[in-house]
């Protein structure tokens, strides 16, 4: 009696655990402007309606998602992407990528993908 509760125990917490992997896509890629120079700050929001995941942006202008991604169409926002005072920032890319009604960044993810480039435009001089 006891090899059987122990059998069922250890059955019970292998599929929980196999419920419990991460699944999905892991992307990886760069966010630069038409010039070649890389954003360096900031984070990327993509969104496909149902699932949404945010990937910090280093300082070389990589992200990673290594969590998984759900394929799926993805619209990309982009937030903090701004430098000097807090009070006071100064966008660094163009209004439309703020906001996901306005952004045209879109990312289909159909499996892992290592190599994604964004480019973005620059915010217009005030």
């Amino acid at each position: 009696m006891m090899t059987r509760q122990i059998a069922f125990c250890l059955l019970a917490l292998a599929a929980f655990a196999i419920g419990c992997g991460e699944s999905g896509s892991i992307i990886q890629g760069k966010v630069q402007f038409s010039d070649g120079s890389p954003l360096t700050v900031g984070e990327l929001i993509f969104d496909d309606g149902a699932y949404s995941e945010v990937a910090p942006i280093d300082d070389q202008g990589n992200f990673t998602i290594l969590k998984g991604m759900p394929d799926g169409i993805y619209k990309i926002t982009i937030q903090g992407a701004a430098e000097g005072e807090y009070a006071n920032p100064k966008p660094l890319v163009d209004n439309r990528y703020i906001d996901y009604g306005t952004t045209d960044l879109e990312l289909t993810v159909q499996g892992s993908a290592r190599d994604i480039v964004l480019t973005v435009d620059r915010a217009k001089k005030r």
